[in-house]
């Protein structure tokens, strides 16, 4: 069961996990680290794909791009570890009857987090014949609520 596509990742969980005043308290010190540890990892995966999306532009030698996708794949994966970390945490603030609950949706509720993948071709551009230009800020906001 995932949360409704308006609600807070944190007020569903923290309903659906039954969590008292001092868990919901843990739980939102917890959602502050991991919002301030993800920022700037997002950031630099943002910053990463556009670097090797403007590779496009020239004639680039495979190591080059192969080195910016393993750059874009190691970003990624700190974010993961970052977030396994921040579950994991949660998980502990839960007494064993919430770590059953938690158990049963944790995949839901990352599946709802996880960036929407865009189905069919992409919008139009708005910013004239080169469409919207890397680094411009033109980005989706994270997902509400880690």
């Amino acid at each position: 069961m995932a949360p409704p596509l308006n609600e807070d990742v944190f007020e569903f969980l923290s309903r659906e996990l039954k969590l008292d005043s001092a868990q919901k308290e843990n739980y939102r010190v917890l959602r502050d680290e991991h919002r301030a540890q993800v920022r700037p990892i997002r950031d630099s995966i943002r910053n990463a794909k556009d670097a090797f999306f403007e590779l496009l532009k020239g004639n680039t030698d495979d190591s080059v791009v192969s080195a910016a996708n393993h750059r874009i794949g190691l970003l990624e994966e700190r974010l993961n570890r970052v977030t396994y970390t921040h579950f994991s945490k949660l998980r502990k603030v839960c007494n064993p009857e919430q770590q059953v609950k938690f158990d049963q949706i944790i995949h839901d509720v990352l599946r709802q987090m996880a960036p929407q993948r865009q189905q069919g071709p992409p919008p139009p551009r708005q910013d004239g014949p080169g469409g919207l230009h890397p680094g411009n800020g033109n980005h989706p906001p994270p997902p509400p609520g880690e």
